[in-house]
Order: structure tokens, then sequence, then C-alpha cells
């Protein structure tokens, strides 16, 4: 249940630009807003940057705008740079389209998705590996972690790597198990 729970997580990191537009963000910035009207402020601006950002982004929605700037908002008059880019997640939907944030956020994603896929198979009695499935919510917490900062780092393919093992290896065990029902069936 629990990594079938991390991987909706995963898939709604992947899907955030399509829905980004139906978050409650002024709800959320009301309810800061009680509780340090500062930070709340502070949010408020990034969301106000990260909806100009995202009207630019979806100006070229499949490619994006490539780098040295261009996915930024700038004054038409005097070419001041409007925008401030926070979260990894806009920085790579603006410089890259849906391809390159699928690309990058993908590869984060994918291991958590395919492990849980990979438990369907498993039938055995034996309880999984808890070290496995703290990196399972490792690298949720850290693609969350990528919404709001854009700290990206080869630490997470690593541990995406280590969990793509372990569902090719429960998968494997689940053949296993199929072939050996199999086997007594038909003997």
């Amino acid at each position: 249940m629990r990594v079938r729970a991390m991987s909706l997580v995963a898939i709604i990191v992947l899907a955030f630009p399509a829905i980004r537009h139906q978050l409650p963000l002024s709800d959320i910035t009301a309810f800061f807003m009680d509780l340090n009207p500062d930070r709340a402020s502070s949010l408020q601006y990034r969301f106000d940057n990260e909806d100009m950002l995202l009207s630019r982004a979806n100006e070229k929605p499949w490619f994006g705008w490539g780098t040295w700037g261009r996915n930024r908002v700038f004054d038409p008059i005097t070419g001041e740079d409007l925008s401030v880019t926070d979260g990894a997640w806009i920085i790579r939907f603006g410089s890259f389209g849906w391809l390159g944030y699928l690309a990058t956020m993908g590869l984060v994603a994918y291991p958590v998705i395919a492990f849980a896929r990979s438990m369907k198979s498993y039938s055995d009695s034996r309880p999984l590996s808890p070290y496995t499935l703290a990196l399972c919510a490792i690298l949720v917490i850290y693609l969350i972690d990528q919404i709001p900062n854009a700290s990206i780092t080869h630490l997470s393919y690593l541990i995406g790597g280590a969990i793509l093992g372990g569902a090719k290896q429960l998968s494997e065990m689940g053949k296993v198990a199929q072939d050996r029902k199999l086997a007594k069936v038909l003997s």
C-alpha cells in the first residue's frame, strides 16, 4: 500500500505542470498568512512568478524555449528580467518543454513506479526489504522537493538505479514463482 501511494505521488509530480492551475493556491497562501505573513507573501511571490513562467512555457510546450534565459519573462520596454525561477519543475518545463521535463523528472519518478508495478507479480510471503522501501520514500520526498526547489543531483539517479535493480529482482522472483506454479499444474 505504501509503495502504491509513493507511486501515485510520483505520477502527480510528473503531471504537475498540467495540474498546477487546478491547485487552490490562494487558499494555501491564506492559510500561511495566519501563521506568518512574511512567509505567506514570499510564497505568493513565488506563485506569481510560476504563473508568469508557466504562461511563457506554454507558448512552446513540447520542446520549450531552450537555454540562455529564453524561458524567462522580460519587460517589453526596458528588457528587464521580471521572473524568478525557483523550482526545478518550472526551469525544466520552461527550458525543455514536456520532453525535457518528463526526461528529467521521469528518470527520478520511474523507478518508484516500476517498483510498484513489479510488486504485482511478487507473491512471496517474505516481507520486502525495508531498505528498498526507505529508498523509495527518500526518492519520492526528493521528487516533491523539486517542486519548490531546484536541487537535482546525481544521488537521486543513483538511488533510482538501486530501486530499479530491486524492481527487476522482484519481477524475476514473480516469474520464477509463476513458473513453479505452472510446473505443479502440469505435473
